[in-house]
């Protein structure tokens, strides 16, 4: 039996974990439109700001809220800002998104990933997380292999 040393062991531990959550991640946000939970509704509320958010990029967020969902939508906008700033109050949308349970405890859902309006396209969430997601994946792999080499090479203490 080889016995490997204990902080190979946590890093090797702390990466796993690191590697499942992302790719949790990236598989939440790489599915195809129609695989996200479809809403339609009025649009009752589009502001730069709801009551103490954002808390930071101010100018950078919208927030958005539909009579036919109970939480508001805060959707990070920088290069689509002037798309969802054409939008009206009153207007009838179709969103597609997610939730989690912190949806729930905060009552804002920041997982919305497109917002149509007569099947145009308002928003299209940006891929940032799948790109997050998998350098943090490479780079847990690489800290595993680094630890490992280090190991063999009799330069990680037990």
């Amino acid at each position: 039996m080889i016995l490997l040393p204990l902080r190979f062991r946590i890093i090797f531990a702390i990466s796993a974990i690191l590697i499942a959550f992302m790719v949790y991640v990236i598989f939440l946000n790489s599915k195809e439109k129609t695989d996200y939970q479809k809403l339609s509704g009025n649009i009752t509320y589009l502001d730069k700001q709801f009551v103490e958010y954002p808390n930071r990029d101010l100018g950078k967020y919208r927030y958005l809220k539909l009579n036919t969902y109970p939480y508001i939508f805060e959707i990070y906008s920088d290069e689509q800002s002037n798309r969802i700033d054409s939008l009206k109050i009153g207007e009838n949308v179709d969103i597609y998104y997610y939730e989690t349970n912190n949806t729930h405890l905060s009552q804002i859902n920041r997982f919305l990933q497109y917002l149509e309006k007569d099947n145009k396209v308002f928003f299209k969430r940006e891929n940032s997380n799948n790109i997050a997601g998998a350098t943090v994946i490479g780079l847990s792999i690489l800290l595993i292999i680094v630890s490992f080499i280090l190991y063999k090479k009799d330069k990680m203490l037990f």
